[in-house]
Formats: C-alpha cells, sequence, structure tokens
C-alpha cells in the first residue's frame, strides 16, 4: 500500500496521531508522513516500515450512529528499521473514528498507541 492510498482513506481533514506524539492533519499532511515511513532507510531517527509486516491480532467495532463508528485494533509490526537497526515485534492500539460517506468508510480520526504484551 503506498502513502497516497492510505491518506486517500481518510477523511480530507482527517487527523492521524502516532505512538511520539507525532500529528498528522489533513490528507497532504498524512500522505507526507507516511511517505516518510515508507521511502526511508531507517537509517536515522525515523524508522522505516519499507520491508515492515503488520499483522492484525483483534478487531473491535462499535457503532456509535449507523454513520459514525468507533474501533479499536490491536497489531503486531515486525520489520521496522531505526538507526540502521531492525526492531523486534512492537504491538500497537490503532483507535480509530470512521464516518460512512456515500457507499463507504472514512477515517476522521487514527491514534496508535504502543500496546505492551501481557505478561
Amino acid at each position: 500500500m503506498t502513502a497516497s492510498v492510505i491518506a486517500r482513506l481518510f477523511q480530507e481533514e482527517g487527523d492521524f496521531t502516532r505512538a511520539g506524539a507525532m500529528l498528522a492533519h489533513g490528507q497532504a499532511a498524512i500522505e507526507e508522513y507516511h511517505h516518510l515511513l515508507f521511502e526511508n532507510e531507517g537509517d536515522g531517527a525515523i524508522s522505516s516500515f519499507k520491508q515492515a509486516e503488520l499483522e492484525i491480532l483483534d478487531t473491535r467495532v462499535r457503532f456509535l450512529r449507523p454513520d459514525v463508528a468507533a474501533v479499536d485494533m490491536t497489531a503486531r509490526v515486525s520489520g521496522g528499521v531505526q538507526d540502521g537497526r531492525t526492531q523486534g515485534p512492537r504491538k500497537s492500539l490503532n483507535a480509530f473514528v470512521l464516518t460512512k460517506e456515500g457507499d463507504g468508510w472514512r477515517i476522521a480520526t487514527l491514534h496508535v498507541m504502543d500496546w505492551p504484551e501481557r505478561r
């Protein structure tokens, strides 16, 4: 999936927040941020997810109204690279608010947080 495809999943004025308080507002900023994640080599402070794999662990959907849904998705990402080192698997909670627009759904907000493995 490309950065532009990801950005088009969001509303025009959508918000994306990643662990570490990285915020992107609007499709253009969301696309630019994901372009950095997918195109860099991970040799600096910005992680590279060019070769990363995402495993969806669980998804829960709660309809707040027929045209608004809150979605919690837990996932595990492996294969990211930062500072030239491959990162181990990392679990996250991805909290979405989706709105129905026409025949489809768009992301209004997506907040990604680290979600430690339970021991």
